[in-house]
């Protein structure tokens, strides 16, 4: 099972009943304190709660794992302090403790959050925890890795508990493959990674087969992408920065174009393009002038689906949700003359919006040139001269309310000898006549 967790079905009711009880682990029921006071942790050795795993090497009476729990979170706190996240608060002590309070329990998933009255008027909510029993006594790094992905949550909640669950998720999931290492945290980042890049097509915003964890790696992008466009060191107060935008009111769209706005001038359906038009170059057609090797580097022998096409003419189909991508690849020909991208959306609503980004890249796969531009905004235009053994990735992101099919035109420009471009023409690629339509539908990772 990949280690991330679940928040409740619906965290806006859970909010309200937040003052409700805690749980009721049984009989023989332990507590153990955090060195600071900032958690405090419940545990039975008994009934259907009980920890797996009960080893007390030192003696001390305490099983190893408790400890194990708690030197987590502890660590997981200081780090997220030191990339610029405030600190915890704990609550109210309502049912509990006021500390934040993480109870080892028999439940179903890895972990959950739960919102809380927070001690501090300035936070929107704290937290209490529920980490599974089952996890106790299998590899302590992804115990430390669930427990961390949970706190990340408690962080979350102090800036707001009503924005859409695939924030919440990808951005804990973000932080909590930081914090931890082991072969299996490899390989179930690695999954997420293929989740994410072999679904373009599903709406970003999806809920189902962990795709909300996937999305991770959007943060990725978030905090990498630099001014120019292109990757970078991770900034991670630019993360911070979108949640404390996320306070405002709406909904999560209205509020991410807030965050997207201060962060890159653009809005977020724009930059959810930018980060789609990315992702043709993740994993195995890294060409390192994108994400950054660490953190979180991708191991997996995968790419996001991009078809081959051989024609001027770039049909999109229509698909299901907002905030889904399609892409194609155009191969090249020899010349030096520049590109035009000019696109229009087919049957659209009142609320259809779509954007587009067309790369040119060489032999090798390697970004030369990029333009982004909304559709029916004019012509996305490169100039010349590119690799003629290169190809032109067009990706065609539908963003708006009303879901639109596209149709997009490639054409070249004619050089004169002198070296000045003129008129378009569809003269010099490699193409033959005939219009593509572009119909990727999911392939699930992991079905059968």
């Amino acid at each position: 099972m990949t280690p991330t967790d679940c928040l409740p079905d619906d965290l806006p009711a859970a909010l309200v009943q937040r003052a409700a009880s805690r749980p009721e682990l049984g009989d023989g029921v332990y507590t153990l304190d955090s060195a600071d006071g900032t958690f405090r942790l419940h545990y039975t050795l008994e009934g259907e709660n009980a920890l797996r795993g009960v080893e007390d090497t030192n003696g001390d009476g305490v099983a190893d794992v408790a400890v194990e729990i708690l030197s987590g979170l502890e660590r997981a706190r200081g780090l997220y302090q030191s990339w610029g996240w405030p600190d915890v608060v704990g609550d109210d002590g309502g049912g509990g403790s006021d500390a934040i309070d993480v109870y080892v329990q028999k439940i179903d998933g890895n972990g959950f959050a739960y919102p809380t009255t927070p001690n501090d008027a300035r936070f929107a909510s704290t937290c209490h925890i529920a980490l599974s029993n089952d996890l106790t006594d299998g590899d302590p790094a992804i115990l430390r890795s669930v427990a961390g992905h949970e706190l990340h949550h408690c962080l979350q909640f102090g800036y707001t508990v009503d924005v859409h669950s695939w924030l919440y998720e990808s951005a804990a999931t973000w932080a909590q493959y930081r914090l931890e290492e082991s072969e299996a945290l490899t390989l179930a980042l690695d999954a997420l990674y293929i989740i994410r890049l072999l679904s373009q097509d599903d709406p970003v915003a999806t809920t189902d087969g962990r795709f909300e964890y996937a999305g991770f790696f959007f943060w990725k992008f978030w905090t990498e992408r630099r001014a120019d466009g292109l990757g970078g060191a991770v900034d991670d107060a630019t993360a911070v920065a979108a949640w404390e935008d996320m306070r405002g009111e709406g909904g999560w769209v209205v509020r991410m174009d807030a965050a997207s706005e201060e962060r890159f001038g653009q809005p977020f359906a724009a930059t959810y393009a930018e980060w789609s038009a990315w992702n043709l170059f993740a994993c195995a057609r890294d060409d390192g002038q994108h994400y950054a090797g660490s953190p979180l580097p991708c191991g997996a022998d995968t790419e996001a689906p991009l078809v081959e096409a051989t024609g001027p003419e770039l049909s999109f189909e229509a698909l299901d949700g907002r905030f889904t991508t399609q892409a194609a690849a155009v191969p090249m020909g020899g010349d030096d003359a520049g590109v035009l991208l000019d696109c229009a959306l087919v049957d659209p609503g009142e609320e259809s919006e779509a954007w587009v980004s067309l790369a040119a890249v060489d032999a090798d796969g390697v970004l030369i040139s990029r333009a982004l531009g909304q559709v029916g905004e004019g012509a996305l235009k490169l100039p010349g001269p590119l690799d003629g053994g290169g190809a032109m990735w067009v990706t065609f992101s539908d963003t708006g309310k009303d879901q639109t099919a596209g149709l997009c035109t490639l054409e070249r420009e004619t050089v004169k000898s002198g070296g000045c471009a003129v008129t378009p023409m569809t003269a010099g690629w490699l193409w033959a006549a005939g219009v593509l339509s572009l119909g990727l539908r999911r392939r699930p990772f992991g079905s059968s």
